[in-house]
Protein backbone atom coordinates (compact mmCIF):
# COMPACT_ATOMS: atom_id res chain seq x y z
CA UNK A 1 0.00 0.00 0.00
CA UNK A 2 1.44 3.77 -1.00
CA UNK A 3 2.53 5.41 1.88
CA UNK A 4 -0.08 8.35 0.83
CA UNK A 5 -2.74 5.80 0.68
CA UNK A 6 -1.74 4.30 4.26
CA UNK A 7 -1.58 7.88 5.93
CA UNK A 8 -5.15 8.46 4.51
CA UNK A 9 -6.19 5.96 6.23
CA UNK A 10 -5.00 5.79 9.65
CA UNK A 11 -6.05 9.57 9.54
CA UNK A 12 -9.70 8.79 8.58
CA UNK A 13 -9.49 5.78 11.33
CA UNK A 14 -8.07 8.06 13.94
CA UNK A 15 -10.89 11.12 13.18
CA UNK A 16 -13.76 8.41 13.14
CA UNK A 17 -12.00 7.42 16.89
CA UNK A 18 -12.40 10.48 17.70
CA UNK A 19 -15.52 11.00 16.82
CA UNK A 20 -17.18 7.68 18.33
CA UNK A 21 -14.86 9.14 21.76
CA UNK A 22 -16.50 12.24 21.58
CA UNK A 23 -19.99 11.35 20.60
CA UNK A 24 -19.87 9.00 23.95
CA UNK A 25 -18.14 11.85 26.03
CA UNK A 26 -21.17 14.36 25.03
CA UNK A 27 -24.30 11.25 25.48
CA UNK A 28 -22.55 10.76 28.76
CA UNK A 29 -22.45 14.28 29.95
CA UNK A 30 -26.34 14.96 28.35
CA UNK A 31 -27.67 12.16 30.42
CA UNK A 32 -26.49 13.94 33.42
CA UNK A 33 -28.87 17.23 32.81
CA UNK A 34 -31.45 15.37 32.37
CA UNK A 35 -33.14 16.02 36.17
CA UNK A 36 -31.65 19.75 35.25
CA UNK A 37 -33.50 20.19 31.82
CA UNK A 38 -36.73 18.17 32.11
CA UNK A 39 -38.99 20.18 33.91
CA UNK A 40 -38.30 24.01 32.18
CA UNK A 41 -39.09 23.17 28.45
CA UNK A 42 -36.00 24.99 27.52
CA UNK A 43 -34.91 24.81 23.55
CA UNK A 44 -32.27 21.97 24.13
CA UNK A 45 -35.55 19.98 25.00
CA UNK A 46 -38.05 21.09 22.74
CA UNK A 47 -36.01 21.00 19.70
CA UNK A 48 -33.87 18.08 20.49
CA UNK A 49 -34.22 14.83 20.44
CA UNK A 50 -31.63 13.10 22.57
CA UNK A 51 -32.93 13.88 25.92
CA UNK A 52 -36.43 13.06 25.00
CA UNK A 53 -35.65 9.24 24.13
CA UNK A 54 -33.62 9.27 27.38
CA UNK A 55 -36.36 10.42 29.24
CA UNK A 56 -39.01 8.49 27.51
CA UNK A 57 -37.10 5.15 28.04
CA UNK A 58 -36.65 5.93 32.17
CA UNK A 59 -39.68 4.61 33.82
CA UNK A 60 -39.88 6.76 36.57
CA UNK A 61 -40.60 10.30 34.27
CA UNK A 62 -43.42 11.03 32.45
CA UNK A 63 -43.66 12.90 29.34
CA UNK A 64 -46.15 15.99 28.68
CA UNK A 65 -45.86 17.73 25.82
CA UNK A 66 -47.92 21.20 24.85
CA UNK A 67 -47.49 24.67 24.98
CA UNK A 68 -47.18 27.43 27.10
CA UNK A 69 -49.65 25.46 29.94
CA UNK A 70 -46.35 23.33 30.55
CA UNK A 71 -44.06 26.12 31.15
CA UNK A 72 -45.89 28.55 32.76
CA UNK A 73 -45.47 27.71 36.74
CA UNK A 74 -47.33 28.38 39.67
CA UNK A 75 -46.39 26.57 42.62
CA UNK A 76 -49.41 24.19 42.49
CA UNK A 77 -48.43 23.43 38.66
CA UNK A 78 -47.85 19.88 38.14
CA UNK A 79 -44.17 19.74 36.99
CA UNK A 80 -43.70 21.59 40.27
CA UNK A 81 -45.53 19.76 42.88
CA UNK A 82 -43.98 16.51 41.25
CA UNK A 83 -40.90 17.07 40.62
CA UNK A 84 -38.04 15.20 43.04
CA UNK A 85 -40.54 12.20 43.12
CA UNK A 86 -43.34 12.77 46.08
CA UNK A 87 -45.59 10.12 44.33
CA UNK A 88 -42.72 7.87 42.23
CA UNK A 89 -41.93 10.04 39.44
CA UNK A 90 -40.80 13.47 37.83
CA UNK A 91 -42.42 15.24 34.72
CA UNK A 92 -40.33 15.47 31.19
CA UNK A 93 -41.76 18.92 29.48
CA UNK A 94 -41.64 18.94 25.89
CA UNK A 95 -43.37 22.32 25.75
CA UNK A 96 -43.25 26.02 25.26
CA UNK A 97 -45.28 29.01 24.22
CA UNK A 98 -46.50 28.88 20.63
CA UNK A 99 -45.77 25.08 20.20
CA UNK A 100 -48.64 23.36 18.44
CA UNK A 101 -49.94 19.78 16.62
CA UNK A 102 -47.16 20.26 14.15
CA UNK A 103 -44.47 20.56 16.60
CA UNK A 104 -45.47 17.44 18.37
CA UNK A 105 -45.85 15.44 15.33
CA UNK A 106 -42.14 16.30 14.71
CA UNK A 107 -41.35 15.52 17.83
CA UNK A 108 -43.52 12.00 18.25
CA UNK A 109 -42.04 10.73 14.48
CA UNK A 110 -38.18 11.36 15.95
CA UNK A 111 -39.07 9.21 19.17
CA UNK A 112 -40.21 6.67 16.02
CA UNK A 113 -40.49 2.81 17.72
CA UNK A 114 -39.47 4.15 21.07
CA UNK A 115 -42.85 5.15 21.69
CA UNK A 116 -44.64 1.69 21.73
CA UNK A 117 -46.45 0.62 24.50
CA UNK A 118 -45.07 4.19 26.40
CA UNK A 119 -47.38 6.44 28.41
CA UNK A 120 -47.20 10.26 27.68
CA UNK A 121 -49.47 13.07 27.53
CA UNK A 122 -50.71 15.59 25.16
CA UNK A 123 -52.03 18.65 25.89
CA UNK A 124 -54.48 20.16 23.79
CA UNK A 125 -55.03 24.41 23.75
CA UNK A 126 -58.39 26.22 22.45
CA UNK A 127 -56.00 29.14 21.27
CA UNK A 128 -53.69 26.85 18.61
CA UNK A 129 -57.78 26.52 16.75
CA UNK A 130 -56.89 29.93 14.76
CA UNK A 131 -57.54 29.47 10.69
CA UNK A 132 -53.88 28.33 10.43
CA UNK A 133 -50.85 28.33 12.76
CA UNK A 134 -49.02 31.28 12.72
CA UNK A 135 -45.74 31.70 10.47
CA UNK A 136 -44.36 33.29 14.27
CA UNK A 137 -45.77 30.17 15.90
CA UNK A 138 -44.49 27.88 13.55
CA UNK A 139 -41.13 29.29 13.15
CA UNK A 140 -40.52 29.66 17.02
CA UNK A 141 -39.97 25.67 17.51
CA UNK A 142 -39.57 24.23 14.06
CA UNK A 143 -36.54 22.42 14.77
CA UNK A 144 -33.93 21.10 11.99
CA UNK A 145 -32.98 17.73 14.47
CA UNK A 146 -36.49 16.51 14.65
CA UNK A 147 -37.22 17.10 10.72
CA UNK A 148 -34.04 15.14 9.80
CA UNK A 149 -35.39 12.64 12.40
CA UNK A 150 -38.46 12.54 10.44
CA UNK A 151 -37.15 12.07 7.41
CA UNK A 152 -35.00 10.13 7.49
CA UNK A 153 -35.42 7.99 10.95
CA UNK A 154 -38.83 7.52 11.57
CA UNK A 155 -41.09 4.47 11.55
CA UNK A 156 -43.64 6.35 9.96
CA UNK A 157 -45.51 4.13 7.27
CA UNK A 158 -44.73 5.41 3.61
CA UNK A 159 -48.28 6.95 3.42
CA UNK A 160 -48.33 9.08 7.03
CA UNK A 161 -44.84 10.25 5.75
CA UNK A 162 -46.30 11.66 2.59
CA UNK A 163 -49.24 13.15 4.82
CA UNK A 164 -46.31 15.00 7.12
CA UNK A 165 -44.22 16.16 4.34
CA UNK A 166 -46.78 17.76 2.29
CA UNK A 167 -48.20 19.91 5.37
CA UNK A 168 -44.57 20.84 5.94
CA UNK A 169 -44.29 21.97 2.45
CA UNK A 170 -47.17 23.55 3.04
CA UNK A 171 -46.21 25.63 5.74
CA UNK A 172 -43.04 26.47 4.20
CA UNK A 173 -40.73 27.74 6.96
CA UNK A 174 -37.21 27.25 7.88
CA UNK A 175 -37.54 23.31 7.43
CA UNK A 176 -37.04 24.39 3.66
CA UNK A 177 -34.64 26.71 3.77
CA UNK A 178 -32.29 23.65 4.06
CA UNK A 179 -31.90 22.94 0.13
CA UNK A 180 -31.04 18.94 1.64
CA UNK A 181 -34.18 18.79 3.49
CA UNK A 182 -36.50 20.65 0.82
CA UNK A 183 -35.63 17.82 -2.37
CA UNK A 184 -36.59 15.50 0.51
CA UNK A 185 -39.69 16.59 1.64
CA UNK A 186 -40.58 16.65 -2.05
CA UNK A 187 -39.75 13.21 -3.00
CA UNK A 188 -41.63 11.95 0.70
CA UNK A 189 -44.51 14.39 -0.57
CA UNK A 190 -44.84 13.02 -4.36
CA UNK A 191 -44.44 8.97 -3.46
CA UNK A 192 -44.22 6.80 -6.27
CA UNK A 193 -41.76 5.68 -7.87
CA UNK A 194 -40.27 8.60 -8.82
CA UNK A 195 -40.59 9.82 -5.06
CA UNK A 196 -38.64 7.07 -4.18
CA UNK A 197 -35.86 7.05 -7.03
CA UNK A 198 -35.46 10.74 -5.35
CA UNK A 199 -35.59 10.26 -1.51
CA UNK A 200 -32.45 7.50 -2.40
CA UNK A 201 -30.79 9.44 -4.19
CA UNK A 202 -30.57 12.01 -1.45
CA UNK A 203 -30.18 9.56 1.44
CA UNK A 204 -26.57 9.57 1.28
CA UNK A 205 -26.09 13.32 2.24
CA UNK A 206 -29.40 12.87 4.47
CA UNK A 207 -27.82 10.23 6.18
CA UNK A 208 -24.56 11.77 6.96
CA UNK A 209 -26.58 14.99 7.82
CA UNK A 210 -29.05 13.44 10.72
CA UNK A 211 -25.59 11.87 12.02
CA UNK A 212 -24.29 15.69 12.29
CA UNK A 213 -27.14 16.85 14.06
CA UNK A 214 -27.34 13.87 16.52
CA UNK A 215 -23.73 14.91 17.20
CA UNK A 216 -24.91 18.87 17.71
CA UNK A 217 -27.90 17.48 19.77
CA UNK A 218 -25.81 16.28 22.51
CA UNK A 219 -23.19 19.34 22.12
CA UNK A 220 -26.26 21.92 22.32
CA UNK A 221 -27.29 19.98 25.73
CA UNK A 222 -23.53 20.20 27.10
CA UNK A 223 -23.15 23.67 25.94
CA UNK A 224 -26.36 24.91 27.90
CA UNK A 225 -25.26 23.05 30.96
CA UNK A 226 -22.34 25.24 31.01
CA UNK A 227 -24.12 28.71 30.51
CA UNK A 228 -25.07 31.09 33.11
CA UNK A 229 -28.69 30.32 31.80
CA UNK A 230 -28.86 26.76 33.34
CA UNK A 231 -30.11 27.89 36.84
CA UNK A 232 -31.37 25.19 39.32
CA UNK A 233 -34.96 24.50 39.03
CA UNK A 234 -37.39 25.89 42.11
CA UNK A 235 -39.64 22.64 42.53
CA UNK A 236 -42.34 22.97 45.11
CA UNK A 237 -41.27 21.72 48.76
CA UNK A 238 -44.76 19.87 50.22
CA UNK A 239 -43.98 18.32 53.45
CA UNK A 240 -45.32 14.74 53.62
CA UNK A 241 -47.28 13.00 51.19
CA UNK A 242 -49.13 15.12 48.72
CA UNK A 243 -52.32 15.41 49.68
CA UNK A 244 -55.14 16.36 47.21
CA UNK A 245 -57.98 17.87 49.41
CA UNK A 246 -55.64 19.45 51.26
CA UNK A 247 -54.10 21.29 48.10
CA UNK A 248 -56.93 22.22 46.85
CA UNK A 249 -58.53 23.98 49.61
CA UNK A 250 -55.42 25.60 50.02
CA UNK A 251 -55.21 26.84 46.24
CA UNK A 252 -59.68 27.75 46.19
CA UNK A 253 -58.24 30.05 48.75
CA UNK A 254 -55.55 31.40 47.77
CA UNK A 255 -57.39 31.97 44.63
CA UNK A 256 -60.12 33.80 46.36
CA UNK A 257 -57.27 36.15 48.13
CA UNK A 258 -55.38 36.90 44.50
CA UNK A 259 -57.62 37.72 42.35
CA UNK A 260 -59.31 40.62 44.41
CA UNK A 261 -59.10 43.68 41.91
CA UNK A 262 -61.05 42.26 38.63
CA UNK A 263 -64.59 40.34 37.83
CA UNK A 264 -62.88 37.52 35.86
CA UNK A 265 -61.13 35.76 38.65
CA UNK A 266 -57.54 36.23 37.18
CA UNK A 267 -54.45 36.95 39.48
CA UNK A 268 -54.81 40.37 40.54
CA UNK A 269 -51.05 41.28 38.96
CA UNK A 270 -52.38 40.05 35.48
CA UNK A 271 -55.14 42.21 34.94
CA UNK A 272 -53.46 45.43 36.33
CA UNK A 273 -50.69 44.99 34.19
CA UNK A 274 -52.00 43.39 31.08
CA UNK A 275 -56.48 43.58 30.87
CA UNK A 276 -57.22 46.65 33.44
CA UNK A 277 -55.30 49.42 31.25
CA UNK A 278 -56.92 48.07 27.84
CA UNK A 279 -60.46 47.18 29.52
CA UNK A 280 -62.50 49.14 26.76
CA UNK A 281 -60.17 47.61 23.54
CA UNK A 282 -60.65 44.41 24.45
CA UNK A 283 -64.83 44.25 24.80
CA UNK A 284 -66.16 42.20 22.24
CA UNK A 285 -62.61 42.33 20.63
CA UNK A 286 -63.38 38.62 19.64
CA UNK A 287 -66.93 38.93 18.72
CA UNK A 288 -67.84 36.25 15.75
CA UNK A 289 -64.47 34.30 16.30
CA UNK A 290 -64.55 30.64 15.90
CA UNK A 291 -62.12 27.64 16.75
CA UNK A 292 -64.37 24.79 14.88
CA UNK A 293 -62.30 25.73 11.86
CA UNK A 294 -58.84 25.68 11.48
CA UNK A 295 -56.18 23.93 9.72
CA UNK A 296 -54.73 22.42 13.58
CA UNK A 297 -57.61 19.69 13.46
CA UNK A 298 -55.87 18.05 10.86
CA UNK A 299 -52.54 18.51 12.45
CA UNK A 300 -53.95 17.16 15.44
CA UNK A 301 -55.40 13.85 13.07
CA UNK A 302 -51.64 14.07 12.26
CA UNK A 303 -50.37 13.45 15.37
CA UNK A 304 -52.89 11.19 16.60
CA UNK A 305 -52.04 9.14 13.32
CA UNK A 306 -48.89 8.88 14.58
CA UNK A 307 -49.21 7.68 17.76
CA UNK A 308 -52.21 4.98 16.21
CA UNK A 309 -49.26 3.86 14.19
CA UNK A 310 -46.24 3.44 16.54
CA UNK A 311 -48.67 2.25 19.44
CA UNK A 312 -47.90 4.58 22.11
CA UNK A 313 -50.12 4.92 24.58
CA UNK A 314 -51.64 8.38 25.69
CA UNK A 315 -53.82 10.81 27.41
CA UNK A 316 -55.03 13.78 26.16
CA UNK A 317 -55.94 16.80 28.25
CA UNK A 318 -58.19 19.05 26.65
CA UNK A 319 -57.90 22.38 28.43
CA UNK A 320 -60.38 25.40 28.59
CA UNK A 321 -59.95 29.03 28.32
CA UNK A 322 -61.46 31.30 31.03
CA UNK A 323 -64.88 31.65 30.03
CA UNK A 324 -65.61 34.75 31.75
CA UNK A 325 -63.15 36.65 29.76
CA UNK A 326 -63.82 35.56 26.83
CA UNK A 327 -67.78 36.17 26.98
CA UNK A 328 -66.71 39.65 27.85
CA UNK A 329 -64.65 40.00 24.85
CA UNK A 330 -67.63 38.19 22.35
CA UNK A 331 -66.61 35.22 21.72
CA UNK A 332 -69.23 33.14 21.67
CA UNK A 333 -69.96 30.32 24.99
CA UNK A 334 -71.35 27.91 22.35
CA UNK A 335 -68.60 28.26 20.04
CA UNK A 336 -66.72 27.23 23.09
CA UNK A 337 -68.64 24.41 23.89
CA UNK A 338 -68.57 22.89 20.46
CA UNK A 339 -65.05 23.69 20.32
CA UNK A 340 -64.56 21.28 23.43
CA UNK A 341 -66.76 18.37 22.66
CA UNK A 342 -65.31 18.56 18.98
CA UNK A 343 -61.47 18.22 20.27
CA UNK A 344 -62.95 15.48 22.52
CA UNK A 345 -65.25 13.59 20.09
CA UNK A 346 -62.08 13.35 17.40
CA UNK A 347 -59.61 12.12 20.40
CA UNK A 348 -62.35 9.10 21.39
CA UNK A 349 -62.58 8.23 17.90
CA UNK A 350 -58.91 7.72 17.00
CA UNK A 351 -59.21 5.53 20.74
CA UNK A 352 -57.24 7.76 23.10
CA UNK A 353 -58.49 8.70 26.16
CA UNK A 354 -58.91 12.39 26.82
CA UNK A 355 -59.78 14.51 30.05
CA UNK A 356 -61.55 17.49 28.84
CA UNK A 357 -61.85 20.29 31.38
CA UNK A 358 -63.99 22.33 29.28
CA UNK A 359 -66.59 22.62 31.51
CA UNK A 360 -64.57 24.07 34.31
CA UNK A 361 -64.19 27.32 31.91
CA UNK A 362 -65.68 29.28 34.57
CA UNK A 363 -65.20 27.64 37.55
CA UNK A 364 -63.84 30.19 39.85
CA UNK A 365 -60.35 29.14 40.97
CA UNK A 366 -59.55 27.08 38.35
CA UNK A 367 -58.06 29.43 36.01
CA UNK A 368 -55.00 32.07 36.84
CA UNK A 369 -55.24 34.24 33.19
CA UNK A 370 -57.45 33.88 30.48
CA UNK A 371 -54.95 30.88 28.74
CA UNK A 372 -53.73 29.46 31.97
CA UNK A 373 -54.62 26.47 34.49
CA UNK A 374 -53.59 27.61 37.80
CA UNK A 375 -54.65 27.46 41.83
CA UNK A 376 -57.09 24.92 41.97
CA UNK A 377 -56.82 23.94 38.17
CA UNK A 378 -53.37 23.29 38.74
CA UNK A 379 -53.76 20.65 41.28
CA UNK A 380 -56.39 19.48 39.28
CA UNK A 381 -54.22 18.79 36.07
CA UNK A 382 -51.41 17.38 38.50
CA UNK A 383 -53.37 15.34 40.48
CA UNK A 384 -55.15 13.86 36.99
CA UNK A 385 -51.24 13.06 35.96
CA UNK A 386 -50.14 11.71 38.83
CA UNK A 387 -53.33 9.06 38.33
CA UNK A 388 -52.62 8.24 35.16
CA UNK A 389 -48.74 7.57 35.72
CA UNK A 390 -50.33 5.38 38.32
CA UNK A 391 -52.55 3.79 35.95
CA UNK A 392 -55.88 5.26 37.43
CA UNK A 393 -58.21 8.43 35.32
CA UNK A 394 -61.26 9.89 37.30
CA UNK A 395 -64.07 8.69 35.56
CA UNK A 396 -66.03 12.29 35.38
CA UNK A 397 -63.38 13.59 33.27
CA UNK A 398 -62.72 10.54 30.69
Amino acid sequence: MPDHVRAGAVAVLIFVGLFIVAQSLLTAWAARQLDTLAPTGEDEVVKGVYLNRLALSQPDRLVAMGSSELTFQDHYHAVRLLHDKPTGFNMHVIGAGYRQSIHNFLVLSSLGEQLKGKRLVLFVSPTWFTPDISERAYRRHCSAIQAYEFAYGSALSPELKQRGARRLLALKGPVLEDALLHTTLHALAEGGTWGRVRYLAAWPLGRSAQLYYRFKDRWDVARFSASKRNKPYKATRVEGALNWERLTRAAEQEATERSTNNRFGMANEFYSRYVGPKLAELQNSAAGETWLKSTEYADLELVLATLKELKAQPLFVSLPVMGSYYDFKGHPAADRQAYYAKVRTIIEDAGFPVVDYGPQENEPGFMIDPWHQGWKGAVGVAQTLDGFYHGRLPESRR
